[in-house]
């Protein structure tokens, strides 16, 4: 995972800076990470695969996401 787009929340999680528009950033990111697992078909939103924003491990906040891996 590219940290430098990752700010832990109150509860040490990483929380994506970019928001939750930000298709190609969070495509690049997913290709990097080794703990990418693609979600149900039904929670994907993404057409770039593999995407943050269709992980497993994302947990969608007000403004973005956290990533729990």
């Amino acid at each position: 995972m590219d940290n430098s787009w990752f700010k832990p929340n109150k509860h040490g999680h990483p929380t994506y800076q970019g928001g939750q528009e930000d298709w190609e950033t969070v495509h690049g990111i997913a290709k990097a990470c080794s703990s990418f697992l693609v979600d149900d078909e039904d929670e994907c939103v993404s057409d770039l695969d593999p995407s943050c924003y269709n992980c497993k491990y994302r947990r969608w906040t007000s403004r973005s996401f956290t990533c729990m891996k």
